[in-house]
Formats: C-alpha cells, structure tokens, sequence
C-alpha cells in the first residue's frame, strides 16, 4: 500500500509535538505538587491539582484524536495516566471527593475515570463515594454508549466492597435505633404505670399489654423497614433473586438501581423486542439481579390473549432527549440495531424510484 510522505512526516511531527507536550506536564507535575514546599506543612491548592489533572485531560484528548486504534496501549497515554495518579496519590494533595467530582465533570476517558476511582479508595481508606458522585460517570457513559464501561464503573462505586460495608454499617445502626426504641416505649410505660397506676401494675395484664406494644411495633416497624430497605426497586427493569435477605436489599438497591439504568439504555440501542443485549444481561445477573420481562412484551401478550380488546393501537411519542441522544450516537459512529432496518427501507425505496424512473410512462 502507497503511503504519501507528507502524511507520515505530519504523523511523525504530531508525535514529536504530543512528547514535547507530555514533557511539560511532567515537568508541572514535578514542580507544582512532588517538589511542593508550602509554608507550615500546608497543602497543594485543590486547584492547581484541578488545573493539572485538566491539562492531563486535554492532553489525552489530543492523543485520542491523533490515533484511532490502540489507543489505551500508546506510551502517551500510560505515561499521562501515570502523571494523574501522581497527582491523586501524592501526599501533599487533599484528594477529596470534591476534587474527584470536578474532575469526573470534565468527562475524563474510561481508564482515567478508572484509575480516578482507584486511587480516590487508595488514598481515602475510610471513605465511600456517594452515589451522586458515581452517578456523574455512569450518565456519560451511558449517553455514549459505552455500557459494559459503565457496569465496570457501578462495580468501582456503589458494587464496590466497601459500600457494600458502608451500607451494612447503617444497616446494624438502624436495627439498633429500632429495638432501642421499642425497648425505650416499653420502659417508659413501665415507669409510668409503677408510679401513677400502682395498682394496675401489680396485676397481670400489665404484661400482656407490654407483649401486645411491643409485638404491633415490631410489625409496625418492620413493615416500614421493607418499605425503607426497597426504596429505589421501582425502577420496574430488575428484581432481587429469590430468597434474597432484606439487608441485602438495603445494602444493594443503589447499585440494582444504576444497573437498570444501563439495562434500559443497551435495550434502547442494542436489544431485540425491549430485551437488552446478552453480555449486560448475564453481567448484571452475575451481580445477584434478575432480569425483568419488558413491560411491551406483556402487553403484547395480554393483546394477542384478549384477542385485541381494551387495545388501541397508535404511533408511539417521541421524547426530544432520545432524538438528541441518537443524532449523538450517529455522530460518534454507534450503530443502534434498528438501523440495518432503516438501511434496507432506504434501499427498497432507492430501487423503487429508479424502478420508476426507467419505467416508460404509457399514453
């Protein structure tokens, strides 16, 4: 194959370019946080730590749209990602969960947002990430397709072990709260009755009474406890597998509740029939979820049942987000799985013109 000069000496000329630029951050990252020497022990300003990591991102844009393929293998890349986990990992700098969310708004690329995520837990031994902080990844991923990356990000926040432990912690917290307070009611109508009704005290029926409160607030607060645990599971696309404990519900629903959000979105663009693709469907059951079956599919059914009765057919909505979100998908090159059926309707209607065109007209 021919490869003009001019086009390998202008790729050769970029690279030297990217290197010369990869140098100055390095030198920055030197100067600004490894080599900092703030007054009194003080910290590196969050942001000039911002200002690096931004310029860290800038540059591994430019090397993304220098180079088409392989492009998480190139030197550049590993060594610009090397310089941010310097940057998070340093000791001078206070990588806190702010710091982390202006950096996961500038739309960092998967293995940042990776080693961002890493490293947040490896300098913060004793801290979570709140969901609204994963959430900030999980829609940008999502908006550009980009699903079996967003279930590795839900897997580094809210399917993380140590939220898993956060959660559990709150869990035991609440359970405590919640037969300290009926143990507390009990107690104080006990007191009271010693002392203002000293007769009815001594009988028996006292006891029965403090069975019967305390069995009506056991179930009360139990009831409202399944209630609390399933906040979230309305989503409608998953459910918990069979037998799955409450406290496990409390400890996952955050993460059940991210994972149909890219259930429903990979169904949108790469499923069949309202089911979505087979590898997020068997990933997400490996994360202790059951798939849903697609509420059109049901109707579907009950349609083909009632032989079509309560039924009217009409042309469904069409919600302004989802067009902007596929004109944004067409623009980056992702092909949703309905457009093969727009190709070949094009094409028949292509051979349909021209079939007219040359067909002579009779007078």
């Amino acid at each position: 194959m021919f490869r003009s000069p001019f086009l390998l000496i202008r790729r050769q000329s970029t690279q030297r370019q990217l290197a010369h630029k990869l140098s100055i951050l390095e030198k920055l990252v030197h100067k600004d946080i490894t080599s900092f020497a703030g007054s009194n022990g003080s910290k590196v300003p969050p942001a000039t730590a911002f200002e690096i990591l931004k310029l860290c991102k800038l540059f591994q844009d430019s090397v993304h749209e220098t180079k088409k393929t392989n492009v998480l293998e190139d030197e550049l890349i590993v060594k610009s990602n090397a310089l941010m986990q310097k940057v998070f990992l340093a000791e001078k700098v206070d990588y806190s969960q702010a710091l982390l969310t202006d950096f996961l708004k500038l739309k960092p690329h998967v293995a940042s947002i990776k080693f961002a995520l890493t490293c947040y837990y490896m300098k913060n031994t004793n801290k979570v990430l709140k969901v609204e902080t994963a959430m900030i990844p999980l829609r940008n991923l999502l908006y550009d397709a980009k699903f079996q990356e967003a279930l590795d990000v839900i897997e580094l926040t809210t399917g993380f072990p140590r939220y898993y432990e956060f959660k559990s912690v709150k869990w035991r917290r609440m359970m405590i709260k919640f037969f300290a307070g009926i143990g507390g009611t009990i107690g104080a109508m006990d007191l009271s009755f010693r002392f203002l009704l000293p007769g009815f005290f001594q009988s028996n029926v006292v006891y029965g009474l403090y069975g019967a409160v305390g069995t009506f607030l056991a179930n009360a607060g139990f009831m409202a406890m399944m209630a609390f645990s399933t906040k979230g599971q309305e989503n409608g696309a998953l459910r918990f597998e069979k037998g799955t404990l409450p406290a496990t519900w409390y400890k996952k629903v955050d993460q059940m509740k991210m994972c149909a959000m890219v259930l429903e979105c990979d169904a949108e663009i790469n499923g069949r029939e309202g089911f979505a693709s087979r590898p997020v469907v068997e990933r997400i059951h490996k994360m202790g979820f059951v798939v849903n079956e697609p509420e059109q599919e049901i109707m579907l059914r009950q349609y083909w049942v009632s032989s079509g009765e309560g039924f009217v057919w009409c042309e469904p909505d069409l919600d302004p987000a989802d067009i902007e979100w596929w004109q944004h998908l067409e623009k980056i090159g992702v092909k949703k799985i309905w457009d093969k059926d727009y190709e070949q309707l094009d094409q028949h209607q292509d051979q349909e013109q021209e079939l007219n065109q040359n067909t002579p007209i009779k007078r």
